[in-house]
């Protein structure tokens, strides 16, 4: 198990964090755009092209996903999707959005970038996929590494 004793400037410990830290990179890339391009499609469902026929969450039956919720809040809504009622509450310097009174449609410009957004999805299988592949090539660079540093 020499994998288990790596100090802190080992190379083989970087290797694996750089592994680990795409892991992550793919699993949260998945699930944003699992979770946003669901809500886009649920947007373009409704046929919301305008301010008098924007749709609230409660409306699209995402009231209750607090994923959404936080991905809205931190990531936005790419340009895509515009925010009709901007009822915020102040906290601090920074302006809260109220997604509880927030509506949301998107303009008929833009139309067919949703439609390419939520088109382009990924499939749940390449999670794994991409993961094994990663941990596999940095076993690889790990045996390799020592025919690497030794010029």
């Amino acid at each position: 198990m020499h994998y288990l004793a790596l100090s802190f400037n080992s190379p083989e410990l970087i290797v694996w964090s750089v592994c680990i830290g795409f892991i992550i990179g793919i699993i949260a890339t998945f699930l944003v755009k699992k979770v946003l391009g669901r809500f886009i499609s649920l947007i373009l469902d409704t046929d919301a092209k305008d301010e008098d026929s924007a749709v609230s969450l409660s409306d699209l039956g995402q009231d209750g996903n607090k994923f959404l919720k936080l991905c809205l809040k931190i990531i936005g809504i790419n340009g895509v999707v515009t925010l009709v009622c901007d009822d915020t509450e102040s906290q601090g310097k920074k302006k809260a959005l109220n997604l509880e009174k927030a509506r949301f449609y998107i303009e008929g410009c833009k139309t067919e970038k949703a439609k390419a957004m939520v088109k382009g999805s990924l499939k749940w299988y390449f999670l794994p996929l991409f993961s094994i592949l990663l941990v596999i090539i940095a076993i690889v660079v790990i045996k390799l590494l020592p025919v690497l540093t030794s010029f």
